[in-house]
């Protein structure tokens, strides 16, 4: 069932302006190794935070956000004073939204929470990377949210047009060109802001409407267990009077 605040923020996008995405955003693919650093990467994947490229990949990623740092691709520098002229123009950091190129599409917003361990891997000689099953984008802040964007990604009937754009059958795949071909809804910052807001409240407020729900439904079967004897576990005994309906 739809949130009533949803029906609002639709009519405000009706009245807003709708432009390809490539003039509100820098957008490029992620980072591809070269053979020689998958070479260095199969032959050292054990090794410390120091002179590394770190390769962010669809997996190692959720829809919040949240990156499983354990889980990153590493691949080591061949000497400490490693040049980073190239690597650094893909590094990533906060406000960018990440766009998944194959298989199931969805975005995912680079926020400050994010990110916070990649101060101390930068910190250390360690670089961070998109992979190339990524689409970087860099809204271009005077124009558009990142955080907005991201919801405008994952909204299903944009992701229904992405879908529409995807070649390949066995792991279908977007190309960049349809992403900057892609038409978005862009309303002012002020109204973009408060669009992303409501959306967080709302999603936070789902959360813990299932967290509730689950909650209740442990709670009412741990008393029937317990009322119950018949359905519960072993070693509980019947009341006294040898009635065991609830």
């Amino acid at each position: 069932m739809k949130h009533p605040m949803e029906s609002r923020i639709k009519n405000i996008l009706n009245d807003s302006a709708v432009r390809r995405l490539e003039e509100c955003a820098d957008i490029r693919v992620g980072y591809t190794p070269s053979n020689n650093e998958h070479r260095r990467s199969n032959l050292a994947p054990q090794v410390e935070y120091q002179y590394c490229i770190y390769l962010l990949q669809p997996s190692n990623i959720d829809r919040s956000g949240v990156i499983e740092w354990e889980r990153l691709e590493k691949i080591p520098a061949p000497q400490p004073k490693t040049d980073y002229s190239v690597v650094d123009t893909h590094a990533l950091h906060e406000g960018q939204v990440l766009l998944c190129l194959r298989g199931s599409i969805r975005a995912v917003h680079l926020s400050y929470k994010s990110l916070s361990q990649k101060r101390s891997l930068s910190e250390m000689g360690g670089r961070l990377l998109a992979s190339g099953a990524w689409a970087v984008i860099n809204p271009k802040p005077k124009i558009l949210s990142a955080a907005y964007l991201c919801w405008q990604l994952n909204h299903p009937s944009l992701i229904e047009r992405l879908k529409s754009t995807q070649i390949g059958s066995a792991m279908p795949f977007l190309k960049i060109a349809s992403i900057r071909d892609l038409m978005v809804t862009v309303p002012s910052l002020e109204t973009q802001n408060s669009i992303s807001k409501i959306v967080d409240l709302i999603e936070t407020t789902s959360a813990l409407e299932t967290k509730r729900t689950q909650l209740l439904r442990t709670m009412l079967s741990s008393i029937l267990t317990t009322q119950n004897p018949r359905r519960g576990a072993r070693g509980v005994k019947p009341p006294p009077n040898g009635d065991t309906s609830l």
